[in-house]
C-alpha cells in the first residue's frame, strides 16, 4: 500500500489497503483516517447514501441523525458498539433487514431496512454510516476501555424456548464463514478437526448460518441443528444467548456472541481480517471473546485442553 501510494497519492484501492494495515496494527487514527476514503473504492459506490443533508461531524445535534450501516452483519453489529457515545436529540438506524428486529429491541430507536423506508417517514438532519462512528470514539488504545460489556438485546422469550431445548452446559459452534472474496479458505479449519472436539465429552451446538451444506456438515459433525432459528437472525440471536459459551470461526457469531458479552472463543488464522488485530488473545471490541491463534492443529489442540480443564471463559481464564 505504501509503494502503491507513492506512485499515486490518490490510488482509492492503495487507501483502503492502507487502512486495513493501520487498523490491523492498532494505529486507530491514521488508519480511521485513511478509512474514511474507502467510498472512493469502485465497489463501495453502492453502499453510499443521499439523505439530503450533510454528514454528522460528531458533535452534539440539535436535531435527527441517520446512521447507516455497510458490508456485512458482523461488521453492523461491531460499528454499532460505539451507539451509546452518539450524542444527537434522536437517532434514527437503517440497518441491514436482517438486524431491523435485534437492533430495535437493542437500540431502543427507530430502525429501517432500506434508505427509501428512511426518506419515505422521515427527516434527517444529519447522516453518518456505521463504519465511521469508531472514526469519531476509538482513536486510541484507551478509548477502547469504554467499549461496552454487552449492548445487544435478544428476545427473552425465545432465549428461554431455546434453552428448554439445549439441555445442560450447551456450546454453541460455529465452523464456517465468509465467501471466496472475503478470504473463506483462509477462516475455515478442516472439518476433520471439528469432528474431533464434537467427539469430547461437551454438549455441542450448531449455531452455524447457512451455507448450503449446514445440515449434512452438523449431522457429520454429530451436532443438533435448527434450522428455524438459522432461517431468522433475531432467534439465531436468541439462540447464541442460550448457549452457555461459544467456539467459532471468524464470522458472524464471533459479533453476535461479543455483543451479547457472551463467552467465546474465536479461532484466528494467521491471516485474519484487521478486525482479530496481529497478535494476543484479547480482542478489542468485545471484551467477551477470547482468541485462539496459530495453525489449525494448534489451535484445536489448546481449544480441547482448554475444554478439559474447564476454562470456558475470559473471566475464568483470567481468574485461574
Amino acid at each position: 500500500a505504501s509503494r502503491a501510494l507513492k506512485m499515486d497519492v490518490n490510488c482509492p484501492h492503495a487507501k483502503n489497503h492502507m487502512a486495513l494495515a493501520k487498523l490491523e496494527m492498532g494505529e486507530w487514527e491514521e488508519g480511521w483516517d485513511y478509512w474514511e476514503n474507502r467510498w472512493e473504492v469502485p465497489e463501495r459506490l453502492r453502499m453510499k447514501r443521499d439523505y439530503k443533508c450533510p454528514k454528522w461531524d460528531g458533535s452534539p445535534l440539535d436535531g435527527t441523525l441517520v446512521i447507516h450501516g455497510e458490508q456485512g452483519l458482523g461488521d453492523e453489529i461491531l460499528y454499532m458498539s460505539c451507539f451509546n457515545e452518539v450524542k444527537a436529540e434522536r437517532i434514527i438506524i437503517e440497518s441491514a433487514t436482517r438486524l431491523v428486529s435485534l437492533f430495535k429491541r437493542s437500540f431502543n430507536v427507530p430502525v429501517y431496512g432500506t434508505a427509501e423506508e428512511v426518506m419515505r417517514h422521515e427527516k434527517p438532519d444529519r447522516w453518518i454510516s456505521m463504519g465511521s462512528l469508531p472514526a469519531l470514539f476509538r482513536k486510541t488504545d484507551e478509548s477502547f476501555e469504554r467499549q461496552p460489556e454487552r449492548f445487544l438485546v435478544p428476545d427473552s422469550k425465545r432465549v428461554e424456548h431455546w434453552k428448554s431445548k439445549l439441555g445442560e452446559n450447551p456450546i454453541g459452534i460455529a465452523w464456517y464463514g465468509g465467501v471466496a472474496k472475503t478470504h473463506s479458505k483462509l477462516r475455515n479449519a478442516p472439518l476433520d478437526l471439528w469432528k474431533d472436539l464434537t467427539s469430547t465429552n461437551h454438549n455441542f451446538i450448531s449455531i452455524q448460518y447457512e451455507t448450503g451444506d449446514t445440515v449434512k456438515e452438523a449431522e457429520a459433525l454429530g451436532v443438533p441443528h435448527f434450522q428455524e432459528a438459522v432461517e431468522d437472525f433475531d432467534d439465531l440471536t436468541s439462540l447464541i444467548e442460550a448457549c452457555d459459551s461459544i467456539i467459532t470461526v471468524c464470522q458472524t457469531a464471533h459479533h453476535t456472541a461479543g455483543g451479547l458479552g457472551k463467552p467465546c472463543w474465536t479461532l484466528v488464522p494467521p491471516a485474519a481480517a484487521w478486525r482479530y488485530g496481529l497478535k494476543g488473545e484479547k480482542n478489542v471490541w468485545y471484551p467477551s471473546v477470547r482468541q485462539f491463534r496459530g495453525d489449525w492443529e494448534t489451535i484445536f489442540s489448546k481449544v480441547k485442553h482448554e475444554l478439559d480443564i474447564g476454562r470456558v471463559s475470559t473471566a475464568e481464564r483470567s481468574a485461574a
